[in-house]
């Protein structure tokens, strides 16, 4: 299970979230490389909190919670997966 981060150390490295919410859903509109952004957002909890935690991407928050789950479970994810990579062009749509 992905943990709950508080508001304020979570605030260090996602000053751009305008909700924080349990799980935390923040939006990554503009950024160009979104599999790289969740990676080093992962390593930046790990190393300033100290908790390991999965990234999960999608156009909505249950789409996002079904992708975290197999950012978690699936080795080959590295802990980060976005719903619309199971596209055939990996684009959304």
């Amino acid at each position: 299970m992905c943990p709950v981060i508080s508001r304020s150390r979570l605030s260090l490295f996602c000053p751009f979230s305008d909700r924080f919410d349990s799980p935390t859903f923040i939006t990554l509109d503009g950024i160009p490389d979104m599999r790289e952004h969740a990676t080093r957002l992962r390593a930046d909890v790990l190393q300033r909190v100290g908790i390991p935690t999965c990234v999960g991407i999608g156009p909505s928050k249950t789409l996002a919670k079904l992708a975290n789950h197999v950012g978690k479970v699936y080795p080959r994810a590295q802990g980060v997966f976005a719903w619309h990579w199971l596209t055939p062009d990996g684009k959304t749509s």
